[in-house]
């Protein structure tokens, strides 16, 4: 018998060591948050951001929940 150790991000992926499961969870973080952040910026009067985020506020969910996955601490043991 052999002891397997994954991580698994919110996403579901499979990570054969810490490193390579927070490095997968910040390109997620990244990838959203600028995306986020480019769609914030084309609002251009306050009741048009107002509605941007009452329309993206699923997007802001989500956006908390990758960043979850890249503040939980690492195993005492990680390579």
């Amino acid at each position: 018998m052999e002891r397997v150790v994954l991580f698994k991000t919110s996403d579901g992926q499979l990570h054969e060591n810490y490193l390579k499961a927070e490095r997968h969870a910040e390109e997620r973080y990244g990838a959203a948050v600028c995306d986020l952040a480019r769609k914030a910026l084309q609002q251009d009067k306050y009741k048009n951001m107002v509605k941007f985020i009452e329309e993206h506020l699923d997007q802001f969910v989500s956006l908390k929940a990758l960043q979850n996955d890249i503040t939980l601490p690492p195993p005492e043991d990680h390579e």
